[in-house]
């Protein structure tokens, strides 16, 4: 993300550096006359406001993976509370959530459920059958 970043801002530096040469170009050296300087002046200032839009919409990216992150956390820190607190529109997607294919019962108990990605890697375990929904 970082990398992205820093790569959009080398881009508006850049396309700010030609804005530079350009109005270099047209006042101080006149090797351009004000048709061609008015185009090309244009089209670098779109491609600037593009740019500062880019950049822009990375950091809202950013902090919104930021806060996304923070929120999983408390909300699997939390679980317990979280559901006690839910709705039973929002227990059903937690509940979704944790277990994808549901909880298994076969009308007298409950078997071992399938649980979502960040449990199973969590688990540390590499048995055969960890992650397929069981009777018992």
């Amino acid at each position: 993300m970082e990398q992205i970043r820093r790569a959009k801002n080398q881009r508006l530096s850049d396309l700010n550096e030609q804005m530079q040469k350009l109005e270099d170009a047209h006042i101080f050296q006149r090797s351009i006359d004000a048709a061609v300087y008015e185009r090309h002046r244009d089209r670098i200032q779109e491609e600037i406001a593009l740019a500062e839009l880019d950049l822009h919409d990375s950091r809202i990216d950013e902090i919104d993976v930021k806060g996304l992150l923070a929120f999983a956390e408390h909300l699997i820190s939390n679980l317990a509370t979280v559901w006690m607190e839910a709705t039973l529109p929002q227990r059903q997607e937690i509940q979704a959530a944790l277990f994808p294919c549901g909880l298994p019962f076969d009308g007298e108990r409950f078997g071992t459920a399938l649980t979502c990605l960040m449990f199973s890697k969590s688990q540390g375990s590499s048995e055969p059958g960890m992650n397929n929904p069981t009777w018992g």
